[in-house]
């Protein structure tokens, strides 16, 4: 297949990972208060156990990057999720439902050029077909897909992508023609 891909920064990262430690902060704290206070020995050590394990896992996401950390991230979400399935189901389902919008966020943004269009990295996949844009470019690092309905999409690129603009800005103009 000819075309390119392209890794785009994912500026918001920061804030969903600041979000994320915040609500696992929160959890810890209420399953310590949880444990002090509960009147039933047995539930304890379950407690006691899912809190510890996902204390470790909080601890060994802040010392991983940011795109190795899915896996990490699972993990942690997934003992604090059956940690609330012990004492509320609701708040569980809560915490797989903000599993999933964190993975979402989280994840390497792909933007896929070929022949046949563009797989622009939204959610869900957005795909371009070429008769609907006037123009894609890239110029000093930031990729913009300008649209027939005037339209614009523009993104900054990741500094690891290796990428020969001149040469990108010449597939993409053979491809509008």
């Amino acid at each position: 297949m000819e075309g390119f891909e392209i890794v785009l920064k994912n500026e918001r990262q920061v804030s969903y990972t600041r979000i994320r430690y915040s609500v696992e902060l929160l959890d810890i704290a209420f399953f310590i208060a949880y444990i002090i206070l509960e009147k039933y020995p047995t539930m304890k050590w379950w407690a006691i156990i899912y809190l510890l394990a996902g204390i470790v896992g909080f601890e060994w996401s802040l010392q991983r990057k940011a795109q190795k950390q899915t896996t990490i991230i699972a993990i942690t979400y997934g003992l604090l999720i059956i940690a609330w399935f012990m004492i509320n189901g609701w708040l569980a389902l809560l915490h797989i439902l903000l599993l999933i919008l964190n993975l979402i966020a989280i994840r390497e943004l792909h933007v896929l050029i070929s022949n046949t269009g563009i797989v622009y990295p939204s959610f869900p996949a957005q795909y371009i077909q070429w008769d609907e844009l006037q123009n894609v470019i890239v110029k000093d690092g930031i990729l913009t897909i300008d649209f027939k309905n005037d339209k614009l999409l523009q993104a900054d690129i990741d500094s690891a992508t290796m990428l020969d603009e001149v040469l990108f800005n010449q597939y993409c103009a053979r491809q509008l023609k």
